[in-house]
């Protein structure tokens, strides 16, 4: 089963796949990835790092994203000040 059609079966319709020479690159929507937070902690962790690192070191449209996305879902935010200090 690809990567696509096992997102697809778990309901993330939004969600496809792109192949750039031997990598595999997945698109996922924020609203995917926000349901998939809720009920893993494992992907919660990795999500609030990612953004932890953006508002850190990213551009400032990235810091932005970031930033807004955090103040929205409230559970990124004590994960997040934990991996900036």
């Amino acid at each position: 089963m690809s990567v696509r059609e096992y997102l697809q079966t778990r309901r993330f319709s939004s969600t496809y796949t792109v192949t750039f020479n031997a990598l595999w690159i997945v698109y996922i929507a924020t609203a995917d990835l926000i349901k998939l937070a809720e009920r893993d902690e494992t992907i919660r962790k990795a999500i609030a790092l990612y953004l932890a690192d953006k508002v850190k070191n990213g551009t400032p449209r990235q810091r932005e994203i970031a930033e807004k996305i955090i103040r929205r879902y409230p559970f990124f935010y004590l994960k997040v000040v934990i991996a900036i200090h």
